[in-house]
């Protein structure tokens, strides 16, 4: 039976990640952004016209229709974080509208040493269970990319092309995935370590110019820190030059309370314990988690110590500006690990987020 044909876009990139058993990615590497800081231009990403996609081994029920999303759906429970006002002059007509996204580091190569079937039922089986939208995926080896593509192919019933591929000489990139499509797709190099180069990947939706999605991983080291300023001064320039919305997922390798984040995170989400000192635009979805660590928000990592309340480190986060956010109407969870990847499936818990946002339509 020939399948419909519709468009989907995505963009894989090189995220500079480390070889299998290289490197504890939950402590600082001592050197581990070495090389220089420096950050090219932005680059177009244009269609490498690869038409094909890989077979996978995965569950037959990927086939199963899946209805559109429902864009305007929100989750239950909502947070009851304190609200954001959104700027006195809103300017042009704007919608509102709850966007899913879903955030995991797979550990591709150090976890599953590049293997497919396993990591593809994986995260399709999440994407399928939370309805994700926006995808952000670290550490993906270019045949799980391949596979992952082919089954979300199915599942969405899309067919598309890649649109940008950086190999690096590296076996592990960073990839995202939309339930919509995409335009003005682009990488832009932020750093660069012992790795290779640490990017930042955005799109913009066709249907609405001024709705982006980016993902990003920062080096273990020192460097992530000018990394971090580089990708929210991208951001800030979105925001001042045209009003955009832009949803922001990624392995950050900084913790919460980290004061590199004293600018990035607004004082709505202050806490005198966890995460003081805050001043700048953004809210991370899981900051007003009441019952994990109020401000920082709930692990990543493998561990149970560490963090801002001694149950386990918080690196993987998912952003978006604190004045699109809709009544204070966000959250985030993160979701156990599986386990059914010839073992552990990753060292990072994946995190699912959701935010009714305000995006520009003029």
């Amino acid at each position: 039976m020939t399948s419909r044909r519709l468009p989907l876009l995505v963009l894989l990139v090189t995220a500079g990640c480390a070889e299998p058993g290289e490197m504890d990615p939950w402590g600082d590497a001592p050197g581990a952004d070495a090389g220089p800081e420096t950050a090219d231009a932005e680059t177009d990403a244009t269609d490498a016209g690869v038409d094909h996609f890989l077979d996978a081994a995965v569950d037959e029920d990927l086939d199963a229709e899946v209805p559109e999303p429902e864009p305007d759906e929100e989750p239950e429970p909502e947070p009851e974080p304190e609200p954001e006002r959104p700027d006195p002059d809103e300017g042009p007509s704007v919608v509102q509208t709850t966007y899913r996204v879903m955030q995991w580091n797979i550990a591709g190569g150090k976890e599953n040493d590049c293997r497919t079937a396993d990591i593809t039922r994986a995260v399709v089986r999440f994407i399928r269970e939370r309805n994700s939208q926006f995808i952000s995926l670290n550490e993906i080896c270019r045949t799980q990319y391949d596979s992952i593509r082919a089954a979300l192919q199915r599942l969405w019933g899309k067919t598309r092309r890649f649109s940008a591929y950086a190999g690096q000489n590296g076996r592990v990139g960073a990839a995202i995935f939309s339930r919509f499509d995409l335009v003005d797709i682009f990488q832009v190099k932020i750093g660069e370590d012992r790795y290779g180069d640490r990017k930042l990947v955005c799109g913009t939706m066709r249907t609405r110019e001024h709705m982006r999605f980016c993902s990003t991983h920062l080096s273990p080291g020192a460097g992530r820190r000018v990394q971090l300023g580089r990708v929210m001064s991208r951001l800030e320039r979105w925001w001042e030059n045209r009003r955009d919305t832009v949803v922001l997922a990624g392995d950050f390798n900084l913790e919460p309370n980290d004061s590199a984040f004293d600018t990035v995170y607004a004082a709505g989400a202050n806490h005198p314990r966890h995460n003081p000192n805050n001043r700048g635009a953004y809210r991370e979805l899981d900051d007003a988690d009441a019952d994990h660590c109020r401000g920082y928000g709930e692990k990543t990592g493998l561990r149970n110590s560490g963090g801002a309340c001694g149950n386990g480190r918080r690196i993987d986060l998912i952003f978006a500006r604190a004045n699109r956010i809709v009544n204070g109407r966000y959250g985030a969870d993160a979701r156990t690990i599986p386990r059914d990847c010839s073992g552990i499936c990753s060292d990072h818990h994946p995190v699912f987020g959701w935010a009714r946002l305000r995006v520009r339509v003029d």
